[in-house]
């Protein structure tokens, strides 16, 4: 097989089975992650997805791994497996800045999660574009540029992970650690036509990644990993949720990883839907829900539509608690930093006065603008009992949202990830309102 050839099937594989060859000894560490450099080389000029490459690293720990099975040492789970990681996460000797200028200090060591991934073998690539202060559903930044999709360079990658995804897609790399908030990794999943897992809220440890507003505790970010298959997610997850994490973060419950395959799909009970009542996701969407219904039904699982209740009061609440500081938390952390336009309106909305939200939000809803009628009066900043209050809507709101699921037996949902396909890059900053589908409350 010639070079080209040999790339080719090197980077079409997925990070389960090139770790499996690597075991085998079908492969070398070295000659996987030079491939996967020629790919990023290839690619890259066009896509602006990894940002702070690291290759001659990654070439010097691929020749270590590479003497370390010569020598017949036990391999670890992702042993000479090429990943990339999210810019917002620490890797010693790189800055994790969000896209901000006036954040520079460079991380003196690994995230702990980043450390798990190279102790089981990984060998980190480089790091990944992101959404100026991880707060867009595109990844564009004045710091890095903007981030475009592999599959169509007019069209966004998603955000705020979506350097993440348009590299996995573009077959530069075959894993990735990326963290979501709002959709932050499921969001650019969809639009590249990959894989992603947001955990449960505190499954994954954030220490290390950059703090997402400071002291901001009532809707919890999370890390996820990010592949081509789910296979890997699962790979991924047996190392970043292996046992031992509250060692370093007392509040990441000690809870080991379950194998997905013991989960049997017979009688499990699952509940799908296809329009929140919000915004109408497009007919491919809509297909793409049904279909995955379908296929579960004919696994044996018993598959239910249904009406979740009162998803638009999940969105108010969650705009209510992302913006109660009225934007001051984010206003600091960019400083002087230029701001991108889109991220900028937003800010201007949530620092607004209630009684200007409110004029608007009547406006709008005159003017034929529901969505914007019916989140504004629930932005802007608010006093803490106000704030003490939305928390106790959302407890309240949580546990109807769950005995609704408990009268109907529900396991699991199965909603769309987004209304739209993947977006016109440079879209948001004429359209900003573009709601995602979340498997659970956002809240």
């Amino acid at each position: 097989m010639d070079t080209v050839k040999s790339h080719s099937a090197i980077v079409g594989s997925s990070a389960t089975e090139i770790a499996q060859k690597i075991a085998a000894g079908e492969l070398w560490a070295s000659e996987v992650v030079e491939a996967h450099i020629q790919r990023i080389e290839e690619v890259n000029p066009r896509l602006n997805a990894v940002i702070i490459p690291l290759f001659e690293q990654a070439r010097a720990q691929a020749k270590t791994a590479d003497d370390a099975r010569s020598r017949g040492e036990t391999l670890g789970l992702l042993y000479g497996v090429p990943i990339t990681i999210k810019e917002s996460f620490d890797v010693a000797g790189t800055v994790s800045n969000m896209g901000i200028s006036a954040l520079s200090q460079t991380a003196k060591q690994d995230a702990p999660l980043v450390k798990r991934l190279q102790q089981a073998g990984a060998i980190i690539l480089g790091k990944t574009n992101v959404a100026q202060l991880l707060a867009s559903n595109e990844s564009d930044n004045p710091v890095y540029g903007r981030t475009l999709n592999p599959w169509n360079p007019e069209r966004s990658p998603g955000g705020s992970s979506g350097g993440e995804a348009a590299i996995i897609a573009a077959l530069g790399s075959c894993l990735g650690l990326g963290s979501d908030i709002g959709g932050s990794v499921r969001m650019p999943a969809h639009a590249c036509g990959i894989c992603s897992l947001k955990p449960t809220s505190s499954r994954l440890s954030m220490v290390g990644h950059v703090p997402l507003l400071p002291g901001q505790e009532a809707i919890l970010a999370q890390p996820g990993p990010m592949a081509r298959t789910v296979a890997d997610l699962n790979l991924a997850m047996k190392v970043l949720a292996a046992p031992g994490q509250e060692a370093f973060d007392p509040s990441v419950p000690p809870v080991s990883w379950r194998e997905p395959s013991d989960v049997k799909l017979d009688n499990l009970r699952i509940a799908f839907f296809t329009d929140n009542g919000i915004m109408t996701p497009s007919p491919a969407v809509r297909r793409a829900v049904r279909e995955a219904a379908l296929s579960l039904l004919k696994r044996g699982a018993i598959v239910e539509e249904w009406t979740p209740p009162d998803l638009l009061k999940a969105i108010q609440l969650y705009f209510q608690l992302y913006g109660a500081d009225g934007g001051v938390t984010s206003k600091k952390q960019l400083g002087n930093s230029k701001t991108l336009p889109q991220l900028k309106q937003t800010l201007q909305t949530i620092s607004a006065p209630k009684a200007l939200l409110k004029v608007i939000a009547a406006l709008s809803g005159f003017m034929g603008q529901p969505l914007i009628a019916q989140l504004f009066p629930y932005m802007g900043e608010v006093s803490v009992s106000e704030y003490w209050q939305v928390i106790d809507e959302r407890n309240r709101y949580r546990a109807a949202f769950m005995a609704a699921m408990e009268a109907k037996q529900f396991d699991a949902i199965l909603s769309p990830v987004c209304a739209l396909l993947a977006v016109m890059a440079a879209i948001e900053e004429h359209f900003q309102s573009q709601p995602d589908y979340p498997v659970h409350p956002p809240v």
